[in-house]
């Protein structure tokens, strides 16, 4: 699997920090929805599954989580 790659995305908040895991021929999209305490980066597991499984993987840290303001 390849190593994410980070993104960040001005909101109304601030800036939200993104991941992305990419698949040189995905099938499918997947965006991931950290939990209460967590960021993106704890999901690295999940997103290598997904690709692993055709998927291209998308995921946000939540305001006031990880990298996001």
């Amino acid at each position: 699997m390849t190593a994410a790659r980070e993104w960040t995305l001005d909101g109304h908040a601030g800036r939200l920090a993104g991941r992305t895991w990419e698949n040189d021929s995905p099938t499918h999209v997947v965006l991931l929805a950290h939990g209460y305490g967590e960021h993106s980066g704890r999901y690295e597991h999940v997103a290598a599954a997904l690709v692993d499984a055709g998927a291209v993987v998308h995921a946000v840290d939540h305001v006031g989580h990880g990298k996001s303001d």
